[in-house]
């Protein structure tokens, strides 16, 4: 006998009594002749796309003992069955006891909760705040705002020379301050 790991993914609805599952997989593991080593509710959470017309499912990961020749009628009843909707089994040599724990406790840590905690989706990832200088330059706000507003029915003008920048006009003021004093002296 080899070692496996299947993950189920049951109906939501039926999946609500845990015992339930594990009833089920315990008949399945039967006609198989497997021995289960351990079987966990993995998470329950929305499907990537429908499957027999389901939107949500019950993630359940069982490790268990199975001869070789008896993996393809496990998942045949698993198709068969109603309250699956979907399996995979996979070869699990490496995977020892302990380390089937670890795998529940770590996740659980990770996740903040124990396997049953939440009732699907992923948790909402932090959001960062932009400073308001990285959000948008200073003149973009207005620059937004004034292209949303309607154009006026006024006749086209066309734009005038950019006005000198304070630092240039600052100089030539000054020279022109200093013209004017020169010639009040003489």
């Amino acid at each position: 006998m080899r070692q496996y790991e299947a993950m189920f993914i049951f109906d939501s609805t039926f999946a609500t009594d845990f015992a339930a599952v594990e009833k089920e997989v315990d008949r399945i593991m039967n006609r198989a002749g497997g021995e289960v080593i351990l079987c966990r509710k993995w998470e329950e959470r929305k499907l990537a796309y429908e499957i027999n017309k389901r939107k949500r499912g019950c993630y359940v990961l069982c490790f268990f003992r199975a001869a070789t020749d008896k993996i393809v009628g496990l998942e045949r009843d698993c198709v068969l069955s109603e309250s699956i909707l979907r399996v995979l089994v996979l070869r699990a040599e490496e995977v020892t006891p302990k380390r089937m724990e670890l795998m529940f406790e770590e996740r659980a840590e990770r996740e903040g909760g124990s396997d049953d905690y939440r009732r699907g989706d992923r948790p909402a990832k932090p959001v960062e705040k932009k400073s308001e200088s990285a959000a948008a330059p200073e003149g973009a706000a207005t620059a937004t705002a004034v292209a949303a507003e309607p154009a006026a029915a006024e006749p086209a003008v066309e734009e005038a020379a950019p006005a000198p920048v304070a630092e240039d006009a600052a100089p030539a003021a000054e020279a022109a301050a200093d013209d004017s004093e020169s010639t009040d002296k003489e």
